[in-house]
């Protein structure tokens, strides 16, 4: 992911463990960059969200797993190097129904999301994520990393939930639904290999 919490956990991940097979959200890819740590594979599902406010022209790592919803700078770049995801479209679902059937995995809620589920659609043995956080930072307004250089887009909601925290017992979101299912995808693939989440929040 690209949330706050990725400043203080990408370097262990790049200096204290083997190099691990990544599957990277969009956003995170100017912090990846940064040092040194090139994806295998980068998604991106939102259609609002394009290649130049992620990365830098040339920076194109790894495959690019796109939906029939994302930005269409993002095919650009990668060319012929990219996968598309069925997602929670209605044409899509139109077509499912006259026989046109969806991919195995599907694009969900967002590109961390679908990130950590792609993560386990490769039936790795273990997950580990990384600045996915399912809070806020500040008071709860902060959503990006200073790494990936989108610090300052901000979300003023205006009601914050509290959710469990790590290291204070709650941590304020704008972000419930993503929390909630978030929460729920990772108790469910728990049943079957080790995820763990290393973040500063919640």
């Amino acid at each position: 992911g690209a949330g706050p919490s990725l400043d203080i956990t990408l370097p262990l991940l790049k200096t204290n463990i083997p190099k691990p097979l990544t599957v990277a959200a969009d956003s995170s890819l100017r912090a990846l960059k940064k040092i040194g740590m090139d994806p295998d594979f980068v998604v991106s599902i939102d259609p609002q969200k394009t290649f130049e406010s992620c990365s830098e022209l040339g920076y194109t790592p790894g495959v690019a797993i796109l939906s029939t919803q994302s930005h269409d700078s993002w095919s650009k770049q990668w060319g012929q190097n990219c996968a598309y995801l069925s997602g929670r479209v209605i044409t899509e679902d139109w077509l499912a129904e006259r026989g046109i059937s969806k991919t195995n995995l599907l694009s969900i809620n967002n590109a961390g999301l679908t990130a950590l589920a792609f993560a386990d659609f490769l039936n790795t043995s273990a997950i580990l994520t990384i600045g996915l956080d399912l809070a806020g930072g500040g008071q709860g307004q902060e959503r990006y990393a200073e790494s990936t250089n989108r610090s300052h887009i901000q979300v003023f909601a205006s009601h914050y939930h509290d959710i469990p925290g790590n290291f204070t017992e709650t941590v304020p979101t704008p972000f419930l639904s993503d929390w909630q299912e978030t929460s729920e995808y990772c108790q469910k693939v728990s049943q079957n290999k080790t995820i763990i989440n290393l973040n500063d929040r919640g």
